[in-house]
Parts: C-alpha cells; sequence; structure tokens
C-alpha cells in the first residue's frame, strides 16, 4: 500500500522580472471521494518544493541613498511517489523584487574630464539597464562591468550587475557583486533583497533571513522583504514563524497585480499544509487560484491537499486543470493516475501513469520513469482482482 498524498509545490525567492520566479504565479472545493472497491489502494506521495524567482529589479541610483528536485516519501511497496510545487524562476522565486531602472543626471561642464567620464559610464550603464531587461544577461553584465571600469565606486553598476548574475544562477558572483554595492551605498535596499536571494538560493537560509532582516530595519513596509524571509523561514521548517511573514506581506502588498498576492497565499497554504491544516491549505490555494486562474502551483498543491484529505475526486480535478494548464506536468499525470487508481478508474489510471512515464522518460528522470513504471504494474495487477468480484 502506498503512502497518502504528502508534497506540495513551492514558491520561490525572486523579482518580477517580465519571466517570472520571485513570487514566484498560480472553485470552490468539489464532491467526495467514492469508496473503493478493491483491497490494495495506491495513495499518492505529494513532496514540495521551494523554489524562488531570479531577481530585483535594476537599481535606480536615487534608490541608493545618495527570484530540485522532489523529494520522494518512502511506501510499503518500496514506491515513492512526490508531490512538487514549481516556483517560478522569476518569482516569481520566494523572493519578490522590483526591478529599478538607475538613471543618473550629471550637470555636464566640457572642461572638467572626470565629469565627462561620469557621464560616459552613465551612458555604459544604461545600456546595461536596457539589455538586463531585454533578457540579455551577459551582454548586460559586459555593459555594467565596463561602467564599473570607468566609475570605481559605481554602486547601482554593481546591484545591477547583481541582479544579472541572479537570472544566470551565478550566486557567487551575485553575493560578491551585492557585498560591493553595499559596502559603497550602505541604504541600497535592492541589493540587500538580491543577496538575500542568491543566499537562499545557495541555500544559506540564516543569511538570507538576516539580508530582509537588513531590509525591514530601513523599510518597515517592503512587503517583499516579508515574503522572502518566510520562504527561507521556512525553508529553516518554521512554519508558523513563515505564516507570520506571509500575513504581514499580505497586508501590505498592492492589491494589483493580483499575481502577487496569489503567490503568497500559495506559499501560505503551503506552510498550512506542512503543519497538517488541510482545511486552511485549501481555503489558502483556493484564494490563489480566485486571485490567478492560470496558477498551475495552486491547482497542483490544492490537488495535493486533496488527495491527502481523501478527496480524490477533488484531486483528479485539480490535477485536471494542472494539465490543461500545462500538459507535461508529469507529476500532475502521475498523482491523477494515483486519484483515479483510488477510485477504482484502473484504465484511467493506467493511461495518466503512463503519460507521466513518457515525460519522465523525456527529461531524463530515470529514476521517476523506473517508480512510475513499477506503480503501472500495481495497478495492473488489480484489474484481474477487480473482475473477480464483479
Amino acid at each position: 500500500m502506498l503512502c497518502p498524498y504528502n508534497n506540495i509545490y513551492k514558491c520561490r525567492l525572486g523579482s518580477h522580472l517580465p519571466s517570472g520566479s520571485p513570487l514566484w504565479r498560480r472553485a470552490a472545493p468539489f464532491g467526495f471521494s467514492s469508496p473503493l472497491r478493491r483491497e490494495t489502494r495506491l495513495q499518492g506521495c505529494f513532496t514540495a518544493k521551494w523554489t524562488h524567482r531570479a531577481g530585483v529589479p535594476p537599481v535606480e541610483e536615487s534608490d541608493l541613498g545618495g527570484t530540485e528536485p522532489n523529494k520522494p516519501l518512502t511506501v510499503a511497496d518500496g514506491f515513492s511517489m512526490n508531490c512538487s510545487f514549481k516556483f517560478i524562476h522569476s518569482l516569481r522565486f520566494i523572493l519578490i523584487s522590483i526591478l529599478v531602472i538607475s538613471l543618473v543626471f550629471f550637470h555636464i561642464s566640457p572642461a572638467d574630464a572626470s565629469t565627462n567620464l561620469s557621464v560616459s559610464a552613465s551612458n555604459i550603464f544604461r545600456s546595461g539597464v536596457e539589455l538586463l531587461q531585454q533578457g540579455n544577461y551577459q551582454q548586460a553584465i559586459v555593459k555594467f562591468t565596463e561602467a564599473i571600469n570607468i566609475k570605481k565606486d559605481y554602486a547601482a553598476a554593481y546591484s545591477n550587475r547583481c541582479l544579472a548574475n541572479l537570472q544566470l544562477e551565478d550566486y557567487q558572483n551575485a553575493v560578491s557583486d551585492c557585498n560591493q554595492a553595499i559596502n559603497k551605498a550602505p541604504e541600497n535596499i535592492e541589493a540587500y533583497i538580491n543577496r538575500g536571494i542568491a543566499h537562499y538560493r545557495q541555500g544559506n537560509y540564516t543569511a538570507a533571513i538576516e539580508d530582509n532582516n537588513q531590509v525591514l530595519s530601513r523599510q518597515p513596509q517592503d512587503f517583499r522583504a516579508y515574503y522572502n524571509r518566510g520562504v527561507a523561514t521556512a525553508a529553516l521548517q518554521d512554519y508558523r514563524k513563515a505564516i507570520t511573514d506571509y500575513q504581514r506581506a499580505l497586508s501590505l502588498v498592492s492589491k494589483t497585480p493580483s499575481y502577487l498576492r496569489a503567490d503568497i497565499y500559495n506559499d501560505l497554504g503551503l506552510a498550512k499544509f506542512l503543519l497538517n491544516d488541510y482545511k486552511a491549505a485549501t481555503r489558502n490555494f483556493t484564494l490563489a487560484i480566485s486571485l490567478n486562474p492560470q496558477s498551475e502551483r495552486a491547482y497542483f498543491n490544492r490537488g495535493c491537499t486533496c488527495g491527502k484529505s481523501g478527496d480524490n475526486i477533488g484531486a483528479v480535478k485539480d490535477f485536471s486543470n494542472t494539465v490543461r494548464l500545462n500538459p507535461s506536468n508529469a507529476q500532475a499525470y502521475s498523482n491523477r493516475g494515483i486519484a483515479y487508481h483510488n477510485l477504482g478508474y484502473e484504465q484511467a489510471a493506467i493511461s495518466d501513469l503512463q503519460t507521466a512515464a513518457l515525460y519522465f522518460d523525456k527529461t531524463g528522470e530515470e529514476t521517476a520513469y523506473q517508480k512510475t513504471l513499477g506503480l503501472i504494474k500495481i495497478v495492473q495487477r488489480q484489474i484481474p482482482i477487480i473482475e473477480e468480484t464483479v
């Protein structure tokens, strides 16, 4: 007998660039599950997965004071199933960052060579910002580096180069650049936000929390810092404290765009889920869906909660919406197949599990592929038993 639905998707740290992973992205409850008609039950195990989204918007100089593999659960049959939330790599990660463009104004004096150099650095800097907004991160780094070579104390250039490195998942250089930005402009809020994201992605959750504390000590109403701190705190499994931060973020975040609040509700639901408060988790996932009906994560997570609560019909409906939004979500097919099996619809279960295996194979997820093949065999063995008892 396989273990029950255990895991869920999770949010990511990051900023809201045109892609999506600091906030990470994303109906009322459905019916009750029917009684099973056989002895062996396959219950999906869902695993929570934290993801972030990359970085904060470029920093404006005037702002300087001068954003995982699924976690398998063991089952009696030696089989593991995962239920993981996908954070969006721009939060859309769990860290929500705002892209701020740095604009520098100089009084030009033809006789002042240093001023001319500053203007040149500013022009190159603007080119870097444009490249960053276009998603050309490598070339943006080249431009910010040129600007820094001209103007050694260019804090905004360091901060934006940090953001570009975050997008390229070069977290070591991102931290180094943010350190420089903070040294040169200690009140640079965005540098702390970005460094917190980099620390989070390196698995240094304590440092990520400290960076967000620094933001809040300077800007107590910054919802991004509460949200990102909540994500890092949840990674340390202090879910109650994370819930407090998520709730504070919700009290501060603007009602538009609604997907920001949807992402926070999704993470809040995840924390509730991990505290075994499935009713509260379901409410929060439902709120996330109402705010962002295109939220694959919220449907997936609510499906996991339905499965964990024994509502296999609700699980089927939510995983169906998940694959409607993302037809290649192998784990959603796998989880829906398990829910179908629990409802006694073996042919539908086998079809979904075969689809899941196909996608796992295409993406090179060999362990998941082999486990899904094993699960198909378990389901196939139930069909003769059912036919004999009809």
